[in-house]
């Protein structure tokens, strides 16, 4: 009777590991997915701020040379040869 029972426990604690496993594979595979969105992401925000700093210099040499062109065309206006 105790050799049924001890059987069922057993039998049961191996039903329990293997869910145990299962459910460990399954967090594996969803932390390795994870990761590599977590690296993809690094990269793409890495390129993002990369072209953000390109762009910010862009707009102040342009900025300048507007500046520079806006100021000419006011010098030139006051200048009245003559």
């Amino acid at each position: 009777m105790y050799w049924l029972l001890f059987k069922k426990i057993i039998l049961q604690k191996e039903k329990d590991l293997e869910l145990a496993a299962k459910i460990g594979q399954s967090l594996l595979e969803q932390n390795h997915e994870l990761q590599t969105k977590n690296e993809f992401l690094e990269e793409a925000l890495n390129a993002s701020n990369d072209m953000v700093v390109q762009l910010r210099h862009d707009l102040h040499i342009r900025s300048n040379l507007l500046r520079f062109y806006t100021d000419y065309d006011i010098d030139s206006d006051a200048y009245i040869p003559g």
